[in-house]
């Protein structure tokens, strides 16, 4: 892939301008992508339209608010503690420790524990870890190719002959926002095409289950 047409055919679709952290982001996710062996192009669109909606395109591998809000939303203490407990988050402090990071926006005690086992790395001790570029990368894109979020993964949206780029939300947060991410997905796909060898064309499921005729 042309990397330089890629990040031209961003510029004005997707972004007025890339700044150098948006940029190594990127690069470090479509390293993570080759790395991983990943081919599928709509499926690799969609990869790149998660973060890009997860990151605030690619301005914050942090969550959004304030250690009294993370308490707030996850901690056992705070206002939600059924949801503190599915999180795993089950000692005072861990709302805060555990709030969302990197490019998917990991959540809770249990989903850094899983990706610490997963990685080999000590996110427990070191959640800040999350926040690191090719860390991030690495979350993302393994999680996404392995259902590590919902239990849903690449391949049950992105086949030989189809894709689906409203279902495939359910990999990390059933439905929410599904058309927006649609949208980035369909924008990331044309830079793909505009930086690559031409691009099978597929056939789109529609949000009803349906295809595309």
């Amino acid at each position: 892939m042309n990397r330089t047409a890629f990040f031209a055919a961003l510029r004005g679709k997707l972004f007025k301008g890339l700044t150098q952290q948006q940029t190594n982001r990127l690069e470090a996710i479509l390293d993570e992508i080759k790395s991983a062996d990943y081919t599928h192009p709509y499926g690799i669109a969609y990869i790149l339209a998660t973060a890009h909606h997860e990151s605030d395109r690619f301005k914050t591998y942090r969550e959004y608010g304030d250690e009294a809000y993370y308490s707030k939303m996850y901690d056992i203490e705070g206002s939600r503690p059924k949801t503190a407990r599915e999180l795993g988050n089950l000692t005072p402090g861990d709302g805060a420790k555990y709030a969302g990071r990197g490019a998917v926006q990991i959540t809770g005690r249990k989903n850094y524990q899983k990706q610490s086992q997963k990685l080999g790395l000590d996110l427990i001790n070191q959640p800040e870890l999350a926040e690191r570029d090719d860390i991030a990368a690495r979350i993302l894109v393994r999680g996404m190719q392995d259902g590590d979020f919902t239990g849903k993964q690449l391949e049950d949206y992105f086949t030989a002959t189809t894709y689906d780029f409203w279902g495939a939300r359910r990999m990390i947060n059933g439905t929410d926002k599904d058309d927006l991410i649609a949208g980035y997905a369909e924008a990331y796909l044309q830079a793909l095409i505009a930086a690559s060898e031409p691009i099978k064309t597929l056939v789109a499921i529609k949000p009803d289950g349906t295809s595309y005729a």
